[in-house]
């Protein structure tokens, strides 16, 4: 499991909804309570199964049931975040040239296990909504971009930015992020052609 300190997670996340809910006014129903629910169900899979759930089709940290998805959602959701990062996609191919995994700087960046065949590593930006600040220091074109987006998980232990290099001939398995209720954005700075 991703989260080190999941039952301490979970009780002060069961805490924060209990006050939330006095705070509003309102009682752990609605939409507090299918976060209630999928707070007290992770780990159960008797819960899962009864869900018409597998755990090989979830989120390997967090899922909350009911939630509508969209394999590309609309323009309004996630237009500003694209054209803000498109906008620096020259600078941050240059940004990520120099930090490739095969120059001097590689030992910050780290081989992704869910791959069959060739080689995919990731350098974080964020990792758990902790900023590392080395890297971003030496991406500043990409981190102002980044930053820039309201909507960023960077205090949760969902926020995750990093780069990523895919080698040609490379298989990815078949895999489940860490949860379902944040958008996952993909953009190639460069591909090259086999």
């Amino acid at each position: 499991m991703r989260c080190l300190n999941y039952r301490v997670t979970k009780a002060v996340l069961q805490h924060r909804l209990t006050q939330f809910a006095r705070r509003f006014g309102g009682t752990a129903r609605g939409g507090l309570g299918r976060i209630a629910v999928a707070v007290n169900q992770q780990g159960d899979d008797t819960a899962l199964a009864a869900a018409g759930r597998v755990r090989s089709q979830l989120p390997t940290v967090f899922f909350v049931g009911g939630l509508q998805t969209e394999p590309f959602p609309s323009q309004p959701v996630l237009g500003d975040a694209v054209r803000r990062l498109e906008a620096v996609a020259e600078v941050a191919a240059m940004e990520v040239d120099r930090l490739r995994p095969t120059s001097a700087d590689s030992a910050a960046w780290s081989a992704n296990a869910t791959v069959d065949a060739g080689s995919w590593h990731t350098l974080y930006l964020y990792n758990q909504g902790v900023k590392n600040g080395e890297v971003c220091r030496r991406c500043p074109g990409i981190t102002a971009a980044v930053e820039a987006i309201p909507a960023l998980l960077t205090r949760g232990v969902f926020g995750n930015v990093f780069l990523s290099v895919i080698d040609p001939g490379t298989r990815i398995t078949e895999h489940c992020g860490p949860t379902n209720i944040r958008s996952v954005g993909k953009g190639p700075i460069s591909m090259h052609q086999p």
